[in-house]
């Protein structure tokens, strides 16, 4: 559902926000072939200034230069309250972990993840913005 008009997208369009181009590629490759279309961007900053109401669901690493991936989903979710944020990882310190437990995240996925856990994520976070309602972190 494209959330600027309202209307059905036959292929959602995922913005993917990595600062790891590798990573970004990859990602782009796997949801293309699922079926999405993808936006890359190197940083939340890119991404804020290129329409976010376009997007259908985000895929964000937590560590970025500049606004961090948990910044960027406290941003949204109040300018952006119906996009579903899925937030992705390599850090497993104490102090992230807590912080992640209180965001409003689909779900928060530790690297390497597999291909059907982010699949799942997606899916269940477009199917939340389609219902018309904000969406619901996993608990």
């Amino acid at each position: 559902m494209d959330r600027a008009t309202g209307r059905p997208r036959a292929n959602p369009l995922i913005a993917v926000v990595d600062d790891d181009e590798e990573v970004r590629r990859a990602l782009g490759r796997l949801l293309r072939s699922a079926g999405f279309a993808v936006l890359p961007f190197e940083t939340a900053e890119q991404f804020l200034a290129n329409d976010p109401g376009h997007t259908d669901c985000l895929v964000a690493d937590v560590c970025l230069p500049g606004m961090s991936g948990t910044d960027l989903e406290d941003h949204l979710a109040r300018s952006a309250p119906s996009l579903p944020v899925v937030l992705i990882t390599a850090l497993d310190d104490a102090s992230t972990t807590e912080r992640l437990k209180r965001s409003r995240a689909v779900t928060v996925l530790q690297k390497p993840f597999a291909d059907h856990a982010l699949f799942d994520a997606i899916e269940r976070g477009l199917a939340s913005s389609q219902a018309g309602g904000q969406v619901e972190p996993l608990s």
